[in-house]
This record gives structure tokens, C-alpha cells and sequence, in this order.
């Protein structure tokens, strides 16, 4: 099986990451996408669960599930159709997909934007250009959620075939549909020094560590660590970068050039990958964050997030705890 096209897998990100620019005008002669009030299941086929991300849809006409991402990748390697879930509530993040704050990005510009409902979740469906390098690009984004979690399934394509793919991508998202989750990886873990672990979570079988051991001081600047393991079919280590990337959406607004180091790590025998950054916190305007951000590929399939924020005057403080944290992590051998 082809990898995506190198140009297609960062393509999600430009859609959740801060930019700016203006609104492109939609010509006359190209056909809107219809409506998608509801989601419905395609004539296309049964839908294909993905469970580690509580979703299922319909594979396109031409595309076959691919054994590198969460989705759909085209016979030919031009197309893709990807999956993202975010540990956030989507009124949290709901103003990360409205065009203006897609279009903070210079490199990409909205054509179309609907609001609509996923069986009783609202959501947005956007039509966006995007330049990645010297390519391109055309993306249909369907983001929606509720109060604890936030999916999103884009279809992906070369500028030159929106035409073509149109109602195949738009048919596909339509068919979107919200299914049980799987059970998480277990695992186990130090609890971060000056931090307590919270009894609930926002997120079942994940890991919450807050000042107060509450989910009350956890958005915003509060000083936390989470600990979120994904089940997946197959081995995400070679995009493993893009989807930690695309992850920071559901902690802070961090741009392209604040990306401030990037290494190879390994720990419990996991392959992975650290970040450090900033960005802005989340329902907030102006509150700098910090991010340590650790994600480790399973070998069998799916990824472990390991992450820490803290007030970014506070970075020198907690980023080695939040680096011990992440470096104590161990699976369990019955997971």
C-alpha cells in the first residue's frame, strides 16, 4: 500500500493552526456542496468502522481504507480521506473551524462554510483551499462533537480534481455515523510532582492530572498533564509527527514558526516523538501556554499522547516534571 502523498498528510493541520488572511470568493461556475443536515448512510457500500476513533462512514468510490492512517487513501495515491478525534469539548473548539480563524493561516482560504448537525452534534462543514509547499490543495473539513470530545474526517485532494471528487468526498462525509470507542490501552504511570490525579476524566480511559486533582482548573492556563492512549488498526509511526501536531489544537492556537523543538524519543520501548512549544491558551485571548507534547507509536497499532501545559512564564518550572511524567510511562502487559 502507498503512504499519502507527503503534501496531503499535513493538510488537516493548516485547517486547525492560527494564520491569517482574506476570504476567497466562490466563482460562479463551481458547484456548491449540498447539505448535510444529517449523517446517512451511503449507497456506496457498509460503512467501515474505525473504532478507536467512535466513527464509521463509507469508503469513496476509488479509495480503499488505508494501512497507514485513520481513513481512506485513493487507488493512486492523489486522495485522502483522514480522521482526527480531539479530547475537547467542541464548544471549546468551535471557533478554531469558523473561517475567520481558519483563514489566519495565509495559506489557506475558505470557498464554503455550512453549519449543520451530526446526529444531534453540531458541526461545521468547510471547503477550503490550502497551499502546502508549491501544491495545491482542496479540503472538505466535517468537524462536530459534543461536551466531551470533538471529531473531524477531511477529504483531501489536489487542487486540479475538486471538481472530479466533489461529491464523492461530500457523499462520504455524509455518511459519517458515531459509534461506541474501544477500550483504551492500559497502562501505568508517576503521578507529575505537584500535580494529583482527578477521579473523572473527560475522556474514558484517560489520564487527568490538575493542580487541585479537579477538572475544574484544567482549561485555559491551568497548570495539567494528560495521559490519552488511541487504539488503531495499523502502525502510525511514519505520520506519527503530523497527527501530534494536528493534536495541539485541542490545548492552544500554537503557529507553524512557534514549533520550537522537535526530537525523536523512546521510552518503554515505544518509538515516538517529543515537542516543545507555545501557543495561546483555549477560550482565551491573549494567555501564553507552554506545551510539552510526547506521542509514542504501538507497534501493533495506535498512539499514546503525553502531554503537559502550564503558564508559559512557568515553563522552566514544570517542563522537567512534565518530561519525568512522560518518560515513567509503562503499558501494561494485559493491554
Amino acid at each position: 500500500m502507498n503512504q499519502p502523498n507527503a503534501a496531503i498528510r499535513p493538510a488537516l493541520i493548516l485547517l486547525l493552526i492560527a494564520g491569517c488572511a482574506a476570504e476567497a470568493p466562490r466563482p460562479e461556475s463551481e458547484p456548491k456542496p449540498p447539505a448535510a443536515a444529517q449523517t446517512q448512510t451511503s449507497d456506496a457500500g457498509e460503512p467501515i468502522e474505525f473504532p478507536e476513533f467512535g466513527l464509521a462512514l463509507v469508503t469513496p468510490p476509488g479509495f480503499v481504507e488505508s494501512d497507514k492512517f485513520a481513513g481512506f487513501i485513493e487507488e493512486g495515491n492523489t486522495g485522502a480521506v483522514m480522521l482526527t478525534y480531539l479530547p475537547a469539548p467542541f464548544e471549546e473548539m468551535r471557533s478554531t473551524f469558523l473561517t475567520e480563524a481558519i483563514e489566519r493561516n495565509p495559506n489557506v482560504k475558505v470557498i464554503d462554510q455550512q453549519q449543520l448537525q451530526v446526529q444531534g452534534m453540531d458541526g461545521y462543514l468547510t471547503e477550503a483551499n490550502a497551499l502546502q509547499g508549491l501544491q495545491g490543495l482542496r479540503q472538505w473539513n466535517l468537524a462536530f462533537g459534543d461536551d466531551k470530545q470533538t471529531y473531524i474526517v477531511a477529504g483531501i485532494v489536489p487542487k486540479e480534481r475538486a471538481d472530479e471528487l466533489r461529491a464523492k468526498f461530500v457523499k462520504c462525509l455524509a455518511s459519517v455515523t458515531i459509534i461506541p470507542r474501544v477500550r483504551p490501552v492500559l497502562h501505568e504511570y508517576e503521578v507529575v510532582e505537584g500535580l494529583k490525579e482527578t477521579p473523572e476524566t473527560f475522556v474514558k480511559g484517560a489520564t487527568l492530572m490538575s493542580v487541585s486533582g479537579t477538572e475544574e482548573d484544567v482549561t485555559g492556563d491551568a497548570v495539567r498533564f494528560i495521559i490519552l492512549p488511541m487504539r488503531e488498526r495499523r502502525n502510525v509511526s511514519d505520520v506519527l509527527p503530523d497527527i501530534v501536531k494536528s493534536q495541539l489544537a485541542a490545548y492552544a492556537i500554537v503557529a507553524p514558526d512557534q514549533m520550537e523543538s522537535e526530537q525523536e524519543v523512546t521510552i518503554d520501548g515505544l518509538q515516538g516523538i517529543e515537542l516543545k512549544t507555545h501557543g495561546i491558551a483555549r477560550n482565551t485571548e491573549d494567555k501564553q501556554v507552554a506545551i510539552y507534547y510526547v506521542g509514542l507509536a504501538f507497534p501493533e497499532g495506535g498512539y499514546v499522547s503525553l502531554v503537559g501545559v502550564c503558564p508559559a512564564a512557568d515553563e522552566e518550572e514544570w517542563f522537567p516534571k512534565f518530561e519525568q511524567g512522560a518518560k515513567s510511562y509503562r503499558r501494561k502487559k494485559d493491554s
